[in-house]
């Protein structure tokens, strides 16, 4: 399974390059409330110990710096030490300088674009198995998302498939087609259907009851061919990326699990295109404060309509077992996994990775703020100053789908994630209080971006798949 909104991290080879060697007391990152944190850190220049140059850390608790320390680089590690006084997260991260004290910014410098002076980064977690949700579910919270659910039946589940290009070496094995799924709202669910060549119904004439028993008309053609094993499904959802739906990963779906897989983009416009037309949506369509004084206005709603859909379409088709019904995404497509295993009951598997939309009030708990779209500080006064936006954002908030959750969940968190922090995903895994099972994988030295591989979730995939038990 693919891990969505894949950036690459890693820092470009260029002659003078720097990075940092830098490691924890506790390897795994992970402290008792009371301990103190002590990192180890060697700058390195061309992967050797760099003399004479001058460094910066930045020490943080739950993202707001706490302490900063100017060092001059001697070939040997230095030592800074961190705490938090309750359950939550700290980061350290180093930046080099100039002579005039100013981080230098660059390829030779980032160890990734999106932190441009960050040259190396770890972080801590305290207990975070007792972090707890600030309480803002709204009385009518599953009300709500029944109603919605019921808005969304009246709409006639029709599709639009059109035939897409297949690799040459895999057209014997895979069929794909560009799918179009009429929804409520400003879009229609757009994406990527793969199939196995050859890929039937086991019982033709079967047909998958709606939500709540009631029979859904398609107009859907099913696989060319003539086999006659009935199929997996998974539906894998897009993180915040403008780019088009992933064709490759339903491809790949296909050929590593032999299931049938559905990639929806997050935000819906024509597939097929070039970089540069969805960049330039980008510069005017993205309005995230639209509408975000009601929950039914909202920019963002419309996407929980289309993760509906998603899984009404994957279960209409006539190839799917009826059994397994995997969901995954990371970041934004994080919460729109969650938002499929919380609504549709059929859901046997969430892989969540590092997810976004996670405790939008955390900031009443002196937590890392989550929302990606209020992260600015104008961002946060407007959400702070606004409890109409409070009480919409609560009804969108992963921390209370989460309680509706049943299938087995494998979720994933990085503790260098500055914009998706651990504590917030920490906040929506402590309340998975139905799920089947709950699985957590983390790394001290990863982030965002696609850099936290959900290690765990997939090595339950291919045991699921390939019925052999996989090792660490």
């Amino acid at each position: 399974m693919h891990q969505v909104l894949m950036i690459s991290l890693a820092a470009v080879a260029l002659q003078g390059a720097y990075s940092f060697k830098v490691d924890l007391d506790h390897p795994d990152g992970f402290y008792q409330v009371g301990q103190t944190a002590t990192c180890t850190a060697t700058l390195l220049k061309e992967g050797q110990p760099a003399a004479g140059e001058k460094f910066r850390c930045s020490v943080k608790q739950e993202g707001k710096v706490v302490e900063t320390r100017d060092f001059e680089s001697a070939g040997q590690p230095v030592t800074i030490q961190g705490t938090i006084d309750r359950p939550g997260w700290i980061y350290f991260g180093f930046e080099v300088l100039d002579t005039e004290g100013r981080p230098h910014e660059g390829p030779a410098y980032f160890k990734h674009s999106r932190k441009p002076s960050i040259v190396g980064e770890i972080g801590a977690v305290f207990e975070p198995e007792k972090i707890r949700a600030v309480s803002t579910r709204p009385a009518d919270f599953e009300v709500y998302w029944g109603q919605c659910r019921k808005q969304l039946d009246a709409v006639p589940l029709k599709a639009k498939l059109t035939p897409s290009p297949v690799p040459e070496d895999l057209q014997t094995q895979v069929e794909c087609f560009s799918v179009e799924v009429a929804c409520l709202g400003k879009n229609p669910v757009r994406g990527y259907l793969a199939l196995p060549k050859g890929a039937k119904p086991k019982d033709p004439s079967q047909n998958h009851p709606g939500q709540a028993g009631r029979p859904r008309k398609t107009e859907l053609p099913i696989g060319s061919g003539t086999g006659s094993k009935s199929l997996p499904a998974i539906v894998g959802y897009q993180g915040l990326s403008w780019a088009d739906a992933s064709k490759r990963a339903a491809i790949d779906d296909v050929v590593r699990y032999k299931a049938i897989s559905l990639h929806t983009s997050w935000h819906a416009l024509p597939t097929g295109h070039d970089a540069k037309y969805y960049d330039e949506f980008s510069k005017t369509w993205y309005q995230p404060w639209d509408g975000d004084e009601d929950r039914d206005t909202w920019f963002f709603h419309d996407l929980f309509y289309r993760v509906m859909r998603a899984m009404d379409f994957i279960k209409s088709r006539p190839e799917w077992n009826r059994k397994d019904l995997i969901v995954s995404g990371g970041s934004l497509g994080g919460i729109q996994t969650i938002a499929a295993a919380a609504l549709e009951p059929r859901v046997t598997l969430a892989v969540v990775s590092v997810p976004s939309f996670c405790e939008f009030q955390s900031f009443r708990a002196s937590r890392d703020y989550a929302p990606v779209c209020y992260r600015t500080r104008a961002g946060l006064e407007r959400l702070k100053g606004d409890e109409k936006i409070q009480t919409m954002l609560s009804y969108h908030d992963a921390v209370n789908f989460a309680p509706m959750i049943k299938c087995d969940v494998y979720a994933c968190t990085g503790f260098t994630d500055e914009l998706c922090s651990p504590s917030t995903v920490y906040a929506f895994y402590n309340n998975l209080t139905a799920a089947r099972s709950k699985t957590m994988t983390t790394d001290p030295r990863t982030g965002h971006y696609g850099a936290t591989p959900n290690v765990k979730g997939v090595r339950r995939l291919e045991e699921l798949f390939t019925g052999r038990k996989v090792h660490p």
